[in-house]
């Protein structure tokens, strides 16, 4: 997994072993993220999905 934007944008994240999550694919939280557009300009926005 990976940050996708903002000040930590590109940086990896480690997974977790075990815990039966996967990440959205990159196109989808892209998407997403593109459609909310200026709603969350300047937020902090965690990605939980």
């Amino acid at each position: 997994m990976r940050i996708i934007g903002g000040e930590k944008g590109g940086r990896k994240l480690s997974r977790w072993q075990g815990v039966g999550i996967r990440p959205l694919r990159d196109r989808v939280r892209t998407a997403l993220f593109d459609t909310l557009g200026e709603a969350v300009v300047g937020a902090e926005v965690l990605d939980l999905f």
